[in-house]
């Protein structure tokens, strides 16, 4: 978020130094803020998107809150905000910008509010870091990469004309389907036992099933591979696969959600 701090005196500051202090529970902070001087600026930044929430600190500020504090009653001043409705993380950092201030000068002017708002969340897991929620998007894409291996081993038996030997030969074509699907099953498989660790090293914690990620694993290694199946049946060669199939495996990161987790 964007903050124009127009105060006169300090309380604007330190308003700015209290919406920087705000952390979850696992210590990130809730808003990252940013000063800045020129309104146009700032809404520039709001418009391509680079920032989510201006706040803008009237001349008065200080003024006000210290009228406050020794018991006259001024007109209230206004703390303004910016944001895109549409825009969620606007929402929430409104939000807690919002609830920062009131509590600050409730705390400035020592007049406590009559009522109290308590939230309790029905869920019983706690917040949910951004490494934590970008895990299951890298185990997915490990898994993706195997579009590349499986196409590459059918497209690799075309192209070197040892297809026609298999066909000459005795092996059906489920056996033959069978053998790359079970090869490629165990690349996949490998491919998650590096990735799960390695998200659990740098501090991941799990609380599902092993075996469930493992089932889930594999169902996603048939489905990766029935897509191969059919990116190797337009394709003539590995150097096609590698500038050609990337365009379905664009399409798969989207869609899974690889891309934007």
């Amino acid at each position: 978020m964007k903050a124009i701090d127009r105060d006169a005196f300090n309380a604007g500051q330190v308003l700015i130094s209290e919406m920087t202090k705000a952390t979850y529970e696992d210590g990130t902070n809730i808003l990252v803020v940013y000063k800045e001087e020129e309104m146009a600026k700032a809404q520039k930044r709001l418009e391509d998107k680079s920032v989510d929430l201006i706040v803008e600190i009237p001349k008065n500020f200080s003024k006000t809150l210290m009228d406050f504090k020794e018991g006259k009653r001024p007109t209230p001043v206004v703390v303004k905000t910016y944001g895109d409705p549409a825009n969620a993380k606007y929402i929430m950092a409104a939000a807690w910008c919002d609830s920062i201030t009131y509590h600050y000068a409730a705390s400035l002017t020592g007049q406590e509010s009559p009522l109290e708002l308590q939230a309790e969340s029905i869920s019983r897991t706690k917040s949910l870091s951004d490494f934590t929620l970008y895990v299951p998007a890298l185990l997915a894409l490990a898994l993706m990469m195997l579009m590349f291996t499986a196409a590459a081993t059918i497209i690799r038996e075309k192209d070197k004309g040892t297809i026609i030997r298999l066909r000459i030969s005795n092996m059906t074509t489920l056996e033959w389907l069978s053998a790359v699907s079970v090869a490629q099953i165990i690349i996949g498989l490998l491919a998650m036992g590096l990735t799960y660790p390695t998200a659990i090293s740098l501090g991941y914690k799990s609380s599902g099933s092993l075996i469930a990620v493992m089932v889930v694993g594999i169902l996603s290694s048939l489905s990766i591979i029935a897509i191969s199946l059919v990116v190797a049946a337009l394709l003539r060669s590995v150097f096609d696969l590698m500038t050609i199939g990337c365009f379905p495996f664009f399409i798969l990161m989207f869609f899974s959600g690889g891309m934007f987790p």
